[in-house]
């Protein structure tokens, strides 16, 4: 059933291209329950199945940064943006990242690049 679909891998143990976008489906529902860990757990699966997705690694960054754990946030808004450097809304929300840890200049950087 459904629910099998979407808690493991197929038969032949990799994780497919449905698996990966049901995990990614079931994290944004948990994180909209607030059930953060549990939308976190998914989005590490789905990113462990397509580590070069970027929005896979855009979802998780924002993710993180709501759980207020921006430095691996930004680890993840950096991946993301090495796959879609054009991505304004990735590059600002890593700079608030970098200036919620303490990191001004780079955080300003990151927000004026945004912008403009």
């Amino acid at each position: 059933g459904a629910f099998h679909f979407v808690t493991g891998p197929s038969a032949s143990g990799k994780t497919t291209f449905s698996h990966k976008l049901a995990l990614a489906l079931r994290a944004e529902v948990s994180e909209r329950q607030g059930q953060l860990n549990a939308a976190k757990r998914d989005l590490d699966l789905a990113i462990e199945a397509r580590p070069d997705a970027p929005e896979l690694r855009y979802a998780r960054a924002r993710l993180l940064e709501k759980m207020d754990r921006c430095g691996e946030a930004v680890r993840d808004y950096d991946v993301a943006l090495l796959k879609d450097p054009d991505n304004d809304d990735a590059i600002a929300a890593r700079g608030r990242c970098k200036l919620s840890d303490g990191r001004i200049f780079d955080g300003l950087g990151d927000m004026i690049y945004a912008l403009f």
